[in-house]
């Protein structure tokens, strides 16, 4: 019997170093951008806990009087963009006896693509009362060169999706560069634990919005985890021991994830995001059934779950979900992305943007379909969703 669990638990080592050399090769980004990266690891370790003797920003927003008058509008077109990039990454990255808060560092960018360091003052001066706010989180492996370079793209995938309406788009970006020990496998485990614990600033920076603006979140890959997480803090939740030391303000809040590298179970009644879906009005899930870097994931650990994005929420997820699931809409696009699990599988096709831009717009409707020659998923979407998302809550697939 001893051979024979040795032997079990060979195997499933040699698994969980498959799965981590899989995503190393296919989840992880190459540097897309010459410019460096050096900001994102040169500045000191300002967070600290609620006690510590250095100053914290504050989880509220400044009054409209204490913003500068003089920043133009973060509004842009799919050809001139203009939009932020938040950091974390020189943050502390533990949870410790106390809650840390996170001194963002915040780069504009815009329509020449050069990013400049900003304040959190010009950040917020930047919004425009009452236009929905799209924070994006990317996955693991991901250095701030590629998120830099990236985020062009992706800025102006969005915004084509919807060009009539007005967005403000943040990407926030926190370290997930690998090797961290030299051991894949314990590289993504890390990851992903880090990741979670990202949730707490993430949660941080949507209560920094004012509360007029309504919150769309867009996740990849471990992503979705940093959203899941925040989603779950705000709603009073506990991640790593630790719940938000301050009340987070009402708002519409929407997200969307892609490549879901989350249990499938983990947003169900006990479970580790069981609040996730409590303060959301929708949560959408595209499903992949071909991703090759998720098909390894239930083996990373014993008893690990599908991932969400491989399986979707089951029968019995929604079951045990009860009402809470009618706030849940799938799309299957395995037929865009095939066997991919990169961002770019994503990112580069028009109709997953059009799909999910109701959700990120908060337009409710769907106007006009991309231009495109690419096949359309067959099933994704029925004639009875074209609506937007108000009927696709009670008509998603199951």
């Amino acid at each position: 019997m001893s051979f024979e669990m040795d032997v079990v638990r060979l195997r499933r080592f040699c698994a969980a170093g498959l799965l981590a050399a899989f995503w190393l090769a296919m989840g992880a980004p190459r540097d897309l951008s010459a410019q460096s990266d050096a900001s994102s690891t040169t500045a000191s370790r300002g967070a600290v806990g609620s006690s510590g003797s250095e100053s914290n920003p504050s989880n509220s927003a400044p009054s409209p009087s204490s913003r500068p008058r003089s920043v133009p509008p973060a509004l842009g077109t799919a050809c001139r963009p203009d939009y932020w990039i938040v950091s974390s990454r020189h943050c502390w990255q533990h949870a410790g006896p106390c809650q840390v808060v996170c001194p963002f560092e915040y780069f504009r960018v815009g329509p020449d693509g050069r990013w400049v360091r900003a304040s959190r003052e010009e950040f917020l001066a930047s919004l425009v009362p009452n236009v929905p706010v799209c924070i994006v989180a990317h996955g693991s492996f991901v250095p701030f060169a590629s998120v830099v370079a990236d985020s062009r793209w992706t800025y102006a995938w969005i915004r084509a999706a919807a060009p009539e309406y007005p967005l403000h788009v943040v990407f926030y970006t926190w370290p997930s560069e690998a090797p961290i020990t030299g051991i894949p496998q314990i590289d993504v485990a890390i990851l992903g634990r880090r990741g979670g614990f990202n949730g707490f600033y993430l949660a941080q920076l949507i209560n920094l919005i004012p509360p007029d603006h309504p919150v769309s979140l867009l996740g990849h890959s471990h992503g979705t985890r940093v959203i899941a997480s925040a989603l779950h803090l705000l709603s009073g939740g506990q991640v790593q021991g630790h719940t938000l030391d301050c009340s987070s303000p009402r708002r519409p809040l929407r997200a969307v994830f892609a490549a879901a590298a989350i249990d499938h179970n983990w947003l169900n009644p006990g479970e580790r995001y069981d609040r996730a879906l409590w303060g959301v009005e929708y949560l959408v899930n595209l499903q992949n059934h071909l991703d090759v870097v998720l098909g390894l994931y239930p083996l990373r650990k014993p008893f690990s779950r599908r991932a969400l994005a491989r399986s979707g929420f089951t029968t019995r997820d929604r079951h045990r979900l009860g009402w809470l699931a009618g706030k849940i809409a799938e799309f299957d696009v395995t037929n865009l992305v095939g066997l991919g699990h990169q961002w770019p599988n994503y990112n580069r096709h028009p109709y997953i943007a059009w799909i999910i831009s109701p959700y990120l717009y908060y337009t409710d409707r769907y106007d006009n379909p991309p231009a495109s020659t690419e096949r359309v998923p067959a099933g994704s979407m029925s004639s009875k969703q074209t609506t937007g998302p108000a009927k696709r809550t009670t008509t998603s697939s199951h």
